[in-house]
């Protein structure tokens, strides 16, 4: 299999509110290794895109979420402006903390390679996976994620209404106008796009609305004011679980509840842009 290191931009989507305690800054830069390895990139593994020719590469770095417990995240290097890179590179640590209080360490936990679902000079968007595994079968029981969107030009996290007037017009063409993707095997009457084009259809627009704005902003500005799981709900720790937003070249790619991703093209959503399309 060819081995290729990719240079990317960054993007990153899903965070939230920019202040955190001292005590977690103060964990968080010290939890970064101090010597960070470029790691090769299986070239499977990667979205297939025309990339640009950018000034910064992008490589895996390991992130230490407890003294026993890293995993690799995603970090950019070799920009001209240094004070810029270093402030995406804390824009894709911020809110890893999460992590712990969801206990996602040790053996009971497996952490897969960080994905990198776009580059490209204005935007990077990066995920991590997390899965918990059960019995000698190891039957996959839980899943935990994190993923971001981090503007390229300003080094700050990109959130859904960032990019997308979140509003009843955009609500009704969501549930009615058949806009929703889904990846599609076989040759079935009814697939998966169908099915999840129905399934929104029969929701009202204030349901969906509500979708949204968890999917951008909610379930982070809960989860980052506990302490222990023991202190979230149920649907809080779907938000983190389940729910999801990324960037693809073209599309915005979301997930709620275990539907599994579901994109949203930017040429069906022209008008509510309010960003150029990436």
């Amino acid at each position: 299999m060819k081995k290729v290191i990719i240079l990317v931009i960054v993007i990153v989507m899903i965070g939230c509110a920019n202040t955190e305690s001292s005590e977690l800054e103060e964990y968080e830069h010290d939890s970064i290794s101090e010597v960070e390895t470029i790691k090769e990139y299986e070239e499977e593994s990667c979205t297939e895109q025309e990339y640009e020719q950018l000034d910064y590469f992008v490589y895996m770095s390991e992130y230490h979420l407890t003294e026993d417990y890293s995993f690799y995240i995603i970090q950019v290097g070799g920009m001209y402006d240094l004070e810029l890179q270093e402030k995406i590179n804390n824009s894709l640590k911020q809110y890893l903390y999460m992590l712990r209080r969801l206990s996602v360490v040790g053996d009971r936990y497996t952490a897969f390679e960080p994905i990198v679902y776009l580059q490209s000079s204005r935007y990077l968007s990066v995920g991590n996976r997390f899965a918990l595994f059960l019995g000698e079968n190891r039957r996959p029981a839980l899943s935990a994620n994190m993923y971001k969107t981090v503007d390229m030009e300003t080094g700050e996290l990109v959130f859904i209404d960032d990019l997308i007037e979140i509003n009843d017009d955009f609500a009704t063409l969501v549930r009615t106008g058949g806009i929703l993707r889904q990846d599609d095997t076989g040759d079935w009457a009814i697939t998966r796009t169908d099915i999840i084009n129905q399934h929104f259809y029969s929701r009202e627009n204030s349901s969906i609305l509500r979708m949204f704005e968890s999917l951008s902003r909610g379930n982070m500005h809960r989860l980052r004011e506990v302490n222990d799981i023991r202190d979230l709900n149920y649907l809080d720790f779907r938000g983190l679980s389940d729910n999801f937003v990324h960037l693809e070249p073209g599309a915005i790619v979301f997930s709620e509840h275990s539907t599994g991703p579901i994109r949203i093209y930017l040429e069906d959503i022209e008008e509510f842009l309010k960003v150029e399309k990436w």
